[in-house]
């Protein structure tokens, strides 16, 4: 293990990232073993590794002394500006692939990346995947995909409302993401690290301190909107029902969960502002999810219902 003096006292350390061959490889109880491999364009260009750490850049945010040299800015401001800020060593607690590739207009490239443990017997240079396995991999993706799609679509179909209903269930898909919110913690601020202003303890969401997410759910979109919005995801679950029920079920159970309802029946409305006031649209979404999973599942009603109950006294 390689000395890291960025290491806060009191905090657990980090699971560092190294660079092992063409992989990104990681240290970690669980997660050992996994890599990042980065194969070259069908031109022959080999990315970099790039490596910082997951600490905040200190210096630049409070003018105070940093705690790496390497902070978690450091790959994008070495990417933009050619700052010296990833670590020569390549390791670290964040990590990226950086490929350099020119793109003529109307040309296209091909970046191939996989993230795999390999078999405990099996060295992972020895795992050949940058050309046939690879190709046999997404060779069964996409015939999965199909065998999918056409199980939930009507037989007669025509191929462009096929394509439609393929990309806007892909767009939902594509819509989960992790979405950790310590309503607590943030306003009062992070330990060891400089509070907050005395106003934002009383400031938007303060009435919210139960709230404790750590949950997968849907965005309104990862990119432009990541962040969960009770209306919206009570719409999306009734389309979710038909792609995978369970997970509709799990969005519509989790905002009525103890770390998310409010105890006054209140469920949260949006990040900015859980305090907005919906219409019980979660009883709408209830049903129909019922519905199209087959209208036979009675103990996921039973588990919604006292909550829908006290939600639609509030």
């Amino acid at each position: 293990m390689v000395p890291q003096p960025w290491r806060v006292a009191g905090k657990p350390a980090p699971s560092p990232l190294f660079l092992d061959g063409d992989g990104v490889a990681v240290e970690h109880p669980r997660l050992s073993g996994y890599r990042l491999e980065a194969a070259p364009t069908a031109g022959g260009v080999r990315p970099e590794a790039l490596f910082c750490d997951n600490e905040t850049n200190t210096a630049r945010l409070f003018g105070s002394p940093p705690v790496t040299a390497f902070p978690k800015d450091g790959i994008n401001d070495h990417v933009v500006a050619g700052a010296d800020t990833v670590n020569p060593e390549r390791r670290g607690t964040k990590a990226a692939w950086w490929y350099r590739v020119t793109v003529p207009g109307g040309g296209r490239a091909e970046l191939r990346l996989r993230l795999h443990r390999p078999e405990p017997d099996q060295p992972a240079a020895q795992t050949p995947w940058h050309a046939g396995r690879f190709d046999d991999v997404m060779a069964d993706r996409e015939r999965e995909a199909d065998e999918f799609y056409a199980a939930i679509a009507p037989a007669d179909i025509d191929p462009e409302p096929m394509r439609v209903l393929r990309q806007s269930c892909a767009g939902l898909v594509w819509s989960k993401q992790m979405y950790p919110y310590r309503v607590n913690r943030w306003l009062d601020g992070d330990p060891g690290q400089p509070a907050p202003p005395p106003g934002h303890r009383s400031g938007r969401n303060a009435g919210w301190r139960h709230l404790d997410s750590f949950d997968v759910l849907a965005m309104p979109d990862p990119w432009e909107y990541p962040w969960f919005a009770a209306w919206d995801l009570a719409f999306h679950t009734i389309s979710w029902a038909h792609l995978d029920p369970a997970f509709a079920k799990y969005q519509l159970l989790v905002m009525l969960r103890e770390w998310f309802q409010h105890p006054n029946g209140a469920l949260p409305a949006y990040e900015w502002n859980f305090d907005d006031v919906n219409p019980p649209v979660h009883a709408l979404a209830a049903i129909r999810v019922f519905v199209i999973d087959g209208g036979t599942d009675i103990a996921f009603l039973k588990r919604v219902f006292h909550k829908l109950l006290l939600n639609f006294t509030w």
